[in-house]
């Protein structure tokens, strides 16, 4: 079993770098043909292959879209800075450069997603279920107080 998750992982990571690199092509469109042929192809793989597939494919792509986002889609020079940081320094011909810092912001992320997921998920299973309770009622004043703040009232 080790063995079929683990060729999962790693399929899902060739199909995420093929999605991230190619612009174009998604993880949901992998996805929804994976699950649109499963009962016809892959009636004999178990479904907990499927969605290692899918997590690591969809894993894989945030990691590695950002890299045609930078060398290939350089918007006008008015909205480079708003679309991607990434584009200025692809104008001043430090695109690795840019590439190079995204991949230290994402490495750092999962850093910190290790360090915080253990701490919170105690916490969150400790405060859950008061909480549970709450939620209508908070969701409820959220939406009578964007309703509020509205000018067009009966719009919103």
């Amino acid at each position: 079993m080790l063995t079929q998750i683990f060729l999962a992982v790693l399929i899902g990571i060739l199909a995420g770098t093929f999605t991230g690199l190619i612009p174009g092509i998604h993880t949901n469109l992998i996805g929804a043909f994976i699950v649109s042929f499963s009962s016809v192809f892959f009636y004999k793989i178990s479904p907990i292959y499927l969605v290692v597939f899918i997590a690591a494919m969809a894993i894989t792509h945030t990691f590695v879209d950002f890299i045609p986002s930078i060398l290939l889609g350089c918007p006008d020079t008015d909205t480079e800075l708003s679309v991607l940081p990434g584009h200025e320094l692809l104008k001043q011909g430090q695109g690795y450069q840019g590439i190079m810092l995204t991949l230290y912001g994402s490495f750092a992320a999962v850093i910190l997603l290790l360090i915080f997921s253990f701490p919170l998920g105690f916490l969150i299973s400790k405060f859950y279920a008061p909480l549970q309770k709450a939620i209508p009622f908070l969701l409820i004043l959220v939406s009578v107080m964007l309703i509020l703040l509205e000018r067009k009232k009966l719009n919103a």
